[in-house]
């Protein structure tokens, strides 16, 4: 994430050679850099496309009021969803691992980082529903209360279908 004030031209430049170099030293020879850009910030999008850069892959993010009644979810046939449970932590890792594995671009996480990333005492591990079928997670649905700093926005973090349960509405459900 690359961003500088509008109306600084030079700051991005130099924000944007720094990234390049340190993305280097970390990557390595021959390794790819990307860069994540907001649709609305045509400086950087100029920038990248003049430095060589193509758009190779776009995203969505989706959101809905809460206002109102929320339409109750509708399980697959044996699935059921359940809290978090620390004991289950490993199998929730496994299961995250497994749904992303096919993603594009995923770079698998060890346990020990997941558990760092995702189980910090600032991590409200209530907010997460984990869809289990005959004693398997199935999918997994990791929220957040706040997108950021942004006390007003939850935030699905993570909404992860491992591929024997897909195409069957659990990700719909989560």
């Amino acid at each position: 994430d690359l961003r500088a004030l509008p109306g600084r031209p030079e700051a991005l430049e130099l924000l944007f050679a720094w990234a390049e170099e340190r993305a280097a030293e970390r990557a390595g020879a021959g390794r790819t850099t990307q860069f994540f850009v907001d649709e609305r910030d045509d400086s950087l999008r100029a920038l990248l496309a003049a430095s060589g850069y193509a758009a190779i892959r776009s995203s969505f993010e989706m959101e809905r009021s809460l206002e109102g009644e929320l339409t109750p979810p509708s399980w697959p046939e044996g699935v059921v969803a359940e809290p978090f449970d620390d004991a289950h932590a490993e199998a929730v890792h496994s299961a995250h691992v497994e749904a992303f594995t096919d993603h594009w671009g995923y770079e698998r996480e060890s346990y020990e980082a997941w558990c760092a990333h995702n189980l910090s005492e600032n991590d409200d591990t209530s907010l997460w529903r984990i869809a289990w079928d005959a004693g398997a997670v199935a999918g997994l649905c990791i929220n957040r209360p706040r997108r950021g700093e942004d006390d007003t926005v939850g935030w699905v973090g993570v909404l992860a279908v491992r591929p024997r349960w897909r195409r069957k509405g659990l990700g719909e459900a989560l």
